[in-house]
């Protein structure tokens, strides 16, 4: 039996990492967290935003107002840039 070893190629390569910038976001833009709206957080890098006068990336600050909120998963993990908005538009979509 032979075995396609592209098809079974076992060395995972991790996803690119979001970039703000890269989707037309830029420093100074203002984002909104989806489940609560009166959470508004700062662009100042690109990958990372500014809440409450502290300097996060957005998986963990998910993790932070999810946790805040009393409804973080079970994992703790989070895709930052599906729970945050800018314009109305989840910055997985732009």
């Amino acid at each position: 039996m032979v075995i396609d070893n592209q098809k079974f190629d076992t060395n995972r390569k991790q996803g690119q990492l979001f970039n703000m910038f890269d989707k037309g976001i830029k420093k100074g833009d203002v984002l909104t967290f989806v489940d609560d709206p009166s959470v508004k957080v700062k662009v100042v890098g690109e990958r990372e935003v500014e809440y409450n006068g502290a300097v996060y990336k957005l998986s963990p600050l998910a993790l932070k107002l999810y946790e805040d909120m009393g409804k973080a998963n079970p994992s703790k993990s989070y895709q930052g840039a599906n729970y945050f908005l800018f314009k109305g538009t989840r910055l997985t979509k732009l």
